[in-house]
């Protein structure tokens, strides 16, 4: 695990878990308040551990520094279009 400012990323990828281990991280992922990323690369998890993982708040925390992250991109790109445009009418 990796902590920095009580955000906590927890890195799962690669250790073979399957839908019966996501019933088990579920119920450990629910309880915690510091765990804001899960990274479950290359595992066995299908449907059913999809699922199990899903329930609750699991999914929200785990969208919404993706939906921050997001936004400021679009506000960047949007400042540069007006730079731009202000560039423009200066020719």
């Amino acid at each position: 695990m990796i902590e920095s400012r009580g955000t906590v990323e927890v890195n799962l990828s690669f250790n073979g878990l399957g839908d019966d281990e996501c019933d088990e991280l579920a119920k450990v992922i629910k309880q915690s308040k510091t765990i804001k990323r899960l990274i479950l690369e290359n595992n066995h998890i299908h449907e059913k551990g999809a699922q199990a993982l899903a329930q609750g708040e699991i999914l929200e925390r785990a969208r919404a520094p993706a939906r921050a992250h997001q936004r400021a991109r679009e506000s960047k790109r949007a400042s540069a279009r007006t730079r731009a445009k202000g560039n423009q009418s200066l020719w």
